[in-house]
């Protein structure tokens, strides 16, 4: 881009590059942070859980509930039930930073606290494949590399929320650049090393430079397993058994040492088995674990189906403006595949690639541990974009392609601001956007033209501003009918002492505002809760209010549902006296 050929290459691989991409990612996932409510629903499950987790430490033992705070620092638990669908990790870290952000006073957290880990993990994950970039190709490519990868849409969206995403994503990607170093020695060192590096020279510091890598590589899977399970060791192992067969060797299964591999993360992860196990039972443990892994992989779970292609598909937006040069560059790194650079991000990408498109279970995220390699193939392709087709129709039919995705994610923007409030703040970010709107199609006309740098560069302004005008305008105002009730509730019980449960609108927000204390019921079970806790306090949708009978209703917030499209006015209301 620009900006990298004004500092020069060299300057890119050292401090100042690295300063440069933590400036760029604060840019896009900064804004909105501190501003936008609990989002449903993943991320208000996974801050509730970190908090109640953070309270079975920090609140004196009387405050402790015994149902809420029965998990310890062992076993997250999400209300009354242990949250066992995701490893406890993420629930250290989000626990560790609100600890630190409230100096460990738990009631003086905020949801913006529960997402630090997710924005750091985000910037790891920019400088691993920066540096991966740097020791595969010229620092150049590198900077590039991490520079798509921060402003990419899907990167962005899990950085400003409270989930595993981005953590398993910096582990995978740290875990990458681990493997890479391993694979790199392993050559060097058949080669007789080089310049004595190798272990004719010294043998002991040679073997210790080349333990390191396998150290690291496996440290990074075992934090991998600890975020989500097995995402992190199926890229490594695939990407492994990939290089052998692009090799025909086995030369990369001997650089990794995998009896030690084993052994580490057996290390790593036994704690945590036996802790949770303990606690919920060895039976349930294992259910859970099959069901998760194995269970989400045959079969659609929670109506997230999509078939084969999805993931694709939705790169063209996700991975925008970096989607612009994937194919040419993926066809280019697939002739070019005796190189060992080219070679070791196409056994990266596409088994794993495969992996996610023949699963039934699909959500857009998961495909996010294949963008390091995305990114690292459409930044080589774009600095040897004069050897790339970028005049043929084919060529021509990606950038239509490209210009479509890019529209359709600054339209979603544009859509956003138009319908959260047009005041002179809502204005003004319209107009940032219809700018946006404009280099996009600038960009077009110049990919159109095989002028593939301007393009891009005109891409990534364009993608940025409509990012920030987003999330630190639209998305506050969209995220705000659980807030809003929660405002009528502290109204009518400012002790926050009355019981209180919510049917037909169960959202988790809800439950991160209460602190857990909601209670969820069915459609139906109003009334009956009600004669049950004649002092209760209900939220109920506007619809259901004559089935309840006689009621009083203390207020009313209207807002968009986002996790089923509706929008809604939802009730506060406490039994008739």
């Amino acid at each position: 881009m620009e900006l990298a050929k004004r500092i020069g290459g060299d300057r890119l691989g050292g401090a100042i590059g690295g300063l440069l991409l933590v400036l760029i990612g604060l840019a896009v996932y900064v804004p909105g942070l501190l501003t936008t409510a609990p989002i449903d629903r993943d991320e208000s499950r996974f801050a509730q859980a970190s908090r109640q987790m953070l309270e079975s430490i920090t609140l004196p033992p009387e405050r402790r509930d015994p149902v809420l705070h029965s998990g310890g620092l062992g076993v997250p638990m999400l209300g009354p039930e242990p949250r066992l669908s995701k490893p406890p990790l993420i629930y250290w870290l989000q626990a560790a930073s609100a600890w630190v952000c409230t100096g460990g006073a738990p009631a003086r957290d905020a949801i913006w606290m529960y997402r630090l880990p997710s924005v750091i993990a985000a910037l790891i994950a920019v400088l691993a494949t920066w540096r991966l970039g740097c020791s595969m190709f010229a620092p150049r490519t590198g900077w590039i590399a991490g520079a798509t990868l921060a402003v990419c849409p899907m990167v962005v969206l899990d950085a400003h929320q409270a989930r595993a995403d981005q953590v398993l994503l910096a582990c995978t990607t740290a875990a990458m650049w681990a493997l890479w170093g391993c694979g790199q020695w392993a050559i060097g060192n058949r080669d007789g090393g080089t310049k004595g590096q190798g272990e004719q020279a010294d043998p002991p510091r040679a073997r210790a430079r080349g333990l390191l890598p396998v150290l690291a590589l496996w440290v990074t899977v075992g934090l991998g397993v600890l975020t989500k399970g097995p995402i992190t060791p199926m890229v490594v192992l695939l990407t492994v058994t990939a290089m052998c067969a692009l090799t025909r060797g086995t030369r990369w299964i001997r650089a990794v040492r995998p009896l030690l591999g084993v052994l580490i993360v057996a290390l790593v992860l036994a704690p945590t088995v036996w802790v949770v196990a303990r606690h919920v039972g060895w039976d349930t443990f294992g259910k859970t674990i099959w069901d998760e892994v194995v269970g989400r992989s045959g079969s659609a779970r929670e109506g997230h189906f999509g078939p084969p292609g999805y993931h694709l598909l939705l790169m063209i937006g996700f991975f925008w403006p970096g989607s612009m040069l994937v194919g040419l560059s993926f066809i280019r790194a697939w002739r070019l595949r005796g190189s060992p650079t080219h070679a070791y991000l196409l056994a990266w990408l596409v088994p794993g690639w495969v992996v996610f498109e023949l699963v039934m279970t699909k959500l857009p995220h998961y495909t996010l541990p294949m963008y390091p390699a995305l990114a690292l193939l459409a930044a080589d392709g774009l600095v040897h974009a004069k050897e790339l087709p970028l005049v043929t129709w084919r060529a021509r039919a990606l950038a239509v392609l490209w210009t479509i995705g890019g529209l359709v994610m600054i339209g979603l923007a544009t859509f956003l601001v138009a319908t959260s409030g047009l005041d002179a703040i809502g204005v003004t970010a319209l107009i940032v956007c219809a700018g946006a709107g404009v280099l996009v199609l600038w960009g077009g006309h110049d990919l159109a033209r095989a002028r593939a740098g301007l393009a891009l560069a005109r891409g990534f302004a364009a993608i940025v501003a409509a990012q920030i005008v987003m999330w630190a305008v639209a998305i506050p105002r969209y995220v705000t009918l659980s807030r809003d009730l929660w405002r009528i509730v502290e109204r009518a019980d400012p002790g926050l002492t009355r019981p209180i449960a919510f049917v037909g609108y169960t959202e988790d927000s809800l439950r991160f505002w209460s602190r857990g204390r909601i209670v969820r019921g069915s459609e139906n079970d109003g009334p009956d809760w009600l004669a049950w806790q004649p002092n209760g306090l209900l939220i109920v949708p506007e619809p259901t209010l004559p089935a309840l009978g006689s009621v009083n209703v203390l207020g009313r917030a209207t807002g968009f549902n986002y996790s089923n499209g509706h929008r809604m006015t939802v009730l506060v209301v406490e039994r008739s006296r």
